[in-house]
């Protein structure tokens, strides 16, 4: 489980960086189209948990970014190595 946290992390920091140094490119366009997505329905006021339950609600939001994170890393991930054959 804490490695699974620490790889989730790791993305979030992957993807940060990419934007930090002005690398956008190097970030996939379905990653980014899924964490639009994420944002969204953690700013909807429609959930599969209510926000207003109040540890599980958030968790589930928290839960699909942290997806999303690791599904937009991961394709940008791919990105990158086809780019560099």
């Amino acid at each position: 489980m804490i490695e699974k946290l620490k790889l989730l992390f790791n993305d979030l920091g992957f993807l940060l960086n990419a934007l930090k140094n002005g690398t956008p490119t190097v970030l996939s366009k379905k990653g980014v189209f899924v964490l639009l997505l994420s944002v969204l329905y953690i700013v909807s006021p429609i959930d599969f948990i209510p926000d207003f339950i109040p540890v599980v609600g958030w968790a589930d939001d928290f839960s699909i970014f942290l997806l999303a994170v690791h599904y937009a890393a991961s394709q940008s991930r791919k990105k990158i190595n086809v780019e560099q054959r």
